[in-house]
């Protein structure tokens, strides 16, 4: 993703002096973009973390607790381990170069289009699969490894399957209720859709129905929550939408349809993943007692070091010194982060690093949320909706952990800022 990452932006900039050679915006205008400098700021404070990284536990024999020696260079932005922040440069140049790619390139709509239907076929097609691997009862991902917890599709970890599928499924949705909403498109009588268009909505309705059923059997009980939201919120967007223009005949049809597959889907649920889901339910007191340890270790964490952070992937290793201070307490896979994204990105790139992130991220959904004081699209709010979910899901668990989501949550947001 580095070499690609530097690939793309190599031929923005590139690019660039070719458009300003013909008299477009001059180059030095990408310097007073917040995207530009922020990215580039945090970007170069990663990479002194990376370079100042290593420090290692040791047991205090006067404290009589673990404590970290001091950094190589101290006073500078570090890092525990450098391979773990090394990661997080991999993570973050790709999602740089992506906003760029967005902001910057010169047939805007023509690129929104085009990776919107690539994302959500790419969505539809990992769901199948996952559907398939799921029936076959396979307890190897991919067939090939092995796996002690549940997993779908290529994501190892079930909540990160229930971000990605609801993100997807609420902007297949979106783009459904858009192509079904066009001038050339009659719900009475005849109907009269260009192929192109029928190919479209056929597109947009298997990914969205196949997203669905991929949170569902993603067996997290937030996927079920988002898909018993999303999906509500999918049936009340498209009632208001066409209820007036239908006659009672497609009314009916519309409220039978909508009940069957509510119907499916809890048979779907109860039948595959009620063991699963059992489980689940008898962890939830455990659960919520883990996740009240973590992040309030990270609010330690960050108190003690707050400009800086404790680099990336820090939490993992400073949050053992609190387990061992506290009786009883034992650490699982599952402690390596906080489970509420802004916590843990905040204890480990420290105010500066996460306000330069937060400042260019802000500055690249700005067209976007600008959108939000007018009326909307019924593709629009479906997108949104779906952003939301993901950023709402990011406070009690890490959607943004997963470089798969954190990309598709940027490129959903760079779409939705080029098409009205």
């Amino acid at each position: 993703m580095m070499w690609i990452g530097g690939g793309i932006l190599g031929f923005l900039v590139l690019n660039r002096f070719r458009y300003q050679k013909k008299g477009g915006e001059p180059l030095r205008s990408w310097l007073r973009d917040p995207v530009i400098w922020a990215g580039l700021a945090f970007l170069v404070f990663l990479t002194i973390q990376w370079w100042n990284a290593g420090r290692y536990p040791f047991f205090h024999p006067f404290d009589k607790r673990w404590v970290f020696t001091p950094p190589p260079h101290p006073g500078l932005p570090w890092a525990v381990d450098r391979n773990d922040a090394a990661e997080m440069l991999r993570w973050f140049f790709p999602a740089w170069v992506l906003m760029l790619a967005f902001r910057y390139t010169r047939q805007p709509a023509i690129l929104a289009k085009s990776v919107a239907w690539f994302l959500l076929v790419n969505a539809g097609i990992l769901a199948a699969f996952g559907i398939v691997q799921q029936l076959s009862g396979t307890h190897n991902i991919f067939w090939i490894t092995p796996l002690p917890e549940h997993f779908f599709a290529s994501f190892g970890y079930d909540n990160h399957a229930a971000s990605f599928f609801a993100l997807f499924f609420a902007f297949s949705s979106g783009l459904l209720l858009q192509e079904l909403s066009s001038p050339n498109t009659k719900l009475n009588g005849i109907t009269k859709v260009h192929d192109r268009r029928r190919g479209a909505i056929f597109t947009a309705a298997t990914c969205a129905v196949l997203c669905l059923v991929a949170m569902v059997l993603s067996l997290s009980r937030t996927g079920i929550l988002l898909a018993v939201g999303l999906g509500g919120m999918a049936l009340l967007v498209a009632a208001r939408l066409y209820w007036g223009r239908i006659s009672v005949a497609h009314r009916v049809t519309f409220v039978s349809a909508s009940l069957m597959g509510a119907a499916i889907l809890f048979f779907t649920v109860s039948t595959l993943g009620g063991p699963a889901l059992s489980r689940e339910a008898h962890k939830v007191t455990t659960n919520l007692d883990a996740r009240e340890f973590l992040i309030g270790s990270a609010a330690k964490i960050w108190s003690a070091e707050p400009w800086f952070g404790v680099g990336g992937w820090g939490f993992r290793h400073y949050v053992s010194v609190f387990a061992a201070e506290e009786p009883g307490r034992k650490l699982s896979l599952g402690y390596a982060n906080t489970h509420n994204d802004f916590m843990q990105f905040l204890c480990e790139f420290g105010v500066i690093g996460f306000g330069l992130m937060l400042v260019a991220l802000l500055a690249y959904a700005w067209p976007m949320l600008r959108k939000i004081r007018r009326p909307l699209s019924p593709g629009l709010v479906m997108a949104i909706a779906g952003l939301l979910a993901v950023l709402l899901h990011s406070q009690i668990d890490l959607p943004f952990r997963s470089p798969a989501i954190l990309y598709s949550w940027l490129a959903v947001v760079g779409i939705v800022n080029r098409l009205s």
